[in-house]
């Protein structure tokens, strides 16, 4: 196994948390409404985590992909 390498920003919600939010955007007005996490996380920080509790080496994207199928 193995995790893919990146940058950007993970804006990851717990399911839990989601579906309360989207249960109470219902009672809005909104035509539209994005649910994003209010304060999001580097990729980095959370792979290189991730890499340690699980044992797994970072990767490219594209060694990581091509692993998947």
């Amino acid at each position: 196994g193995s995790l893919p390498e990146g940058n950007g920003l993970i804006s990851w919600i717990p399911a839990d948390l989601a579906a309360a939010a989207i249960v109470e955007m219902q009672e809005t007005s909104n035509k539209m409404l994005h649910l994003v996490h209010p304060k999001p996380s580097n990729w980095g920080t959370i792979m290189t985590h991730l890499e340690k509790l699980l044992n797994v080496p970072l990767v490219p994207y594209e060694e990581w992909f091509a692993h998947l199928e």
